[in-house]
């Protein structure tokens, strides 16, 4: 719907701008609050706090996972010879402890093969410890996995996107020439080569990509007048709204330009 006389200077729920006479506006079937069009669209829905109509975002349910494996049981006692039952004379233990005794005397014994009877020399072994503490680790190779690079900043992308738009619009005042000076084929290109940049262009967030959506509706257009006057076709509904949707622009942009050291304009440059 568009504002009438008597809804001019309400703010807008979502971005709190005041709505002008004539502007084409979303108004909530619940609350009947009105909302700037780009506005209803990024909020998804009335922005009123409370509004049975406000955008919710509902998280789908996680899934269950997988269920652990029960423990099993642990395995049976070993069994002695006779049908699980312990060995009668204990033959099984004493080889056991048999056993033990010659694997700590051949460790003894490797011990004393290795330091060279060095027990008889304190310093010598002490030495042979000290050496072995300060042996320097082993160095790491050299290939390296490296890091992945960081994720642009909320301004880093504004400043890239900013730079782009203003190259963007220096462009489209050759089309806005082109017109006046009734070359309307060289105008029709211009603003075809405007929407594709504007097209290929990254979307930035909050204030700014509003801007680039109302700069892109000011520039379709432009070319639907371009196109009407090259068919000697009545021009004059596109040119308003083109002057419209310029003006919008500007009011998103140029704080957006001057908080970036850019250039500012009117809605009759380009």
């Amino acid at each position: 719907m568009m504002v009438s006389a008597a809804g001019a200077g309400r703010a807008c729920p979502y971005c709190r701008f005041a709505l002008k006479e004539g502007m084409l506006v979303e108004q909530c079937d619940s609350c009947h609050a009105l909302h700037h069009e780009d506005c209803w669209a990024d909020n998804r829905g009335c922005a009123v706090v409370g509004c049975g109509a406000q955008a919710t975002v509902v998280a789908s349910p996680t899934e269950a996972g997988p269920r652990t494996a029960e423990a099993s049981p642990p395995p049976p006692p070993p069994t002695g010879a006779a049908g699980g039952r312990p060995d009668r004379n204990g033959r099984g233990m004493f080889i056991g402890i048999a056993c033990g005794l010659l694997i700590a005397a051949a460790g003894v014994g490797g011990y004393v093969l290795a330091t060279g009877g060095d027990d008889a020399n304190p310093s010598s072994a002490s030495a042979t410890r000290a050496a072995a503490t300060t042996t320097p680790a082993a160095t790491p190779t050299e290939d390296v996995t490296e890091t992945a690079p960081s994720e642009p900043t909320r301004d880093e992308i504004e400043s890239t996107v900013v730079s782009e738009i203003q190259d963007i619009i220096e462009f489209s005042r050759r089309g806005r020439t082109a017109v006046q000076e009734g070359r309307y084929e060289a105008a029709i290109r211009n603003r075809e080569r405007v929407l594709a940049r504007l097209d290929a262009l990254e979307t930035a967030p909050g204030r700014l990509g509003r801007a680039q959506r109302k700069l892109r509706q000011a520039m379709k257009a432009s070319l639907a007048s371009d196109r009407n006057y090259a068919a000697q076709i009545d021009a004059s509904g596109f040119d308003a709204l083109a002057t419209q949707r310029k003006h919008e622009f500007v009011e998103l942009w140029n704080p957006v330009a001057a908080r970036h050291s850019a250039t500012t304009y009117t809605d009759g440059e380009f």
